[in-house]
């Protein structure tokens, strides 16, 4: 992944904010060369560790349930440990975000208030920097602080789209033999290729969206406790803003889930009752639908996030231009 994703890019990597800040953190995340070695050795071990585990679970399936040392035991067993690795992983992501969101909370809360409190925002201020640029430039360290977290997330995300690609596409052919998953879905591009191209955006898009969204909160989430380190020197009470912070985007985010869930639902609804009434409905509007559902879902999903993280940015440089 290229450096925009990244905390480096091409705009704030020059400032001297950030230059001075990029020195006291750790080596992997002190230049752009050295987080992309990071991510790579990263996401090399996770999925090492997720096919290792893979192997060893299925190897233990094998002696407790005592099935002979056969290729249709042995794909049983592969698609046991599949489903079973699936949901621990799907399960360690979801804490794994959560640890992010404190994370990153607790990363920022030192952040203005530390300049502030030891003087040096006074000597900032002294320079010709505007303090869009210092806020900016602050927020991409911290970004940088809670990158590998974020970065773990986002690869344990991968490993789950690569178990289940082996679970749906690959294992099939080592019992019984017959990939009835892919057959289908050639079938469907020889008959109706349309749909089968809209197959194709829905899984990619959703695909995309799960794997990318740890990105959107994190810098969502770092702007929100830069802008409650604006706004009180007490760390301790900053804590307790934090913790509040955190819980109250949770509750927002389920606000928003449950309101998509409803004007989705509707429109699903539609399609059920046109079934029910015997109304010939093509697969190709079932899938535009689903298509247009999961981009609704995706510029929502991330207009949550920009919106948090501007409203943070926004609110640090009011607070800072009134201590000014």
């Amino acid at each position: 992944m290229r450096f925009k994703l990244s905390p480096y890019d091409s705009q704030i990597i020059q400032h001297p904010v950030f230059q001075r800040e990029v020195r006291g953190l750790k080596r992997w995340a002190s230049s752009p060369e050295r987080l992309k070695r990071h991510n790579r050795r990263v996401l090399l071990v996770v999925h090492a560790l997720v096919l290792a585990g893979w192997l060893v679970l299925a190897v233990l399936l094998s002696v407790d349930l005592g099935n002979p040392a056969s290729w249709n035991g042995l794909s049983f067993n592969f698609q046991q440990s599949s489903n079973i690795l699936v949901w621990l992983i799907v399960t360690a992501s979801i804490a794994a975000g959560a640890l992010l969101d404190m994370t990153s909370m607790r990363t920022t809360l030192n952040s203005i208030s530390g300049e502030v409190i030891t003087g040096r925002w006074e000597l900032l201020r002294l320079t010709l920097l505007s303090v869009g640029g210092i806020v900016n430039a602050k927020h991409h360290i911290a970004q940088l602080r809670v990158w590998r977290l974020a970065f773990v997330v986002i690869c344990l995300r991968l490993a789950t789209i690569m178990l289940m690609f082996l679970l749906v596409f690959v294992l099939p052919y080592l019992s019984p033999g017959y990939n009835y998953n892919l057959e289908s879905f050639l079938f469907l591009i020889e008959t109706e290729p349309h749909s089968a191209g809209l197959v194709m955006l829905i899984i990619v898009l959703t695909l995309g969206i799960y794997v990318i969204e740890p990105l959107w909160r994190m810098k969502a989430v770092t702007a929100l406790g830069m802008a409650i380190s604006s706004y009180t020197l007490d760390l301790p009470f900053a804590a307790l803003l934090a913790v509040l912070g955190v819980f109250g985007m949770w509750v927002a985010q389920l606000m928003v889930i449950v309101a998509l869930s409803m004007g989705l639902g509707a429109g699903f609804n539609i399609f059920i009752m046109q079934a029910i009434l015997d109304v010939d409905v093509s697969n190709f509007a079932w899938l535009l639908y689903f298509l247009l559902s999961g981009l609704v879902m995706a510029v929502t999903i991330y207009g949550f996030y920009a919106i948090l993280q501007a409203w943070g940015l926004r609110r640090s440089l009011t607070r800072l231009a009134r201590i000014n």
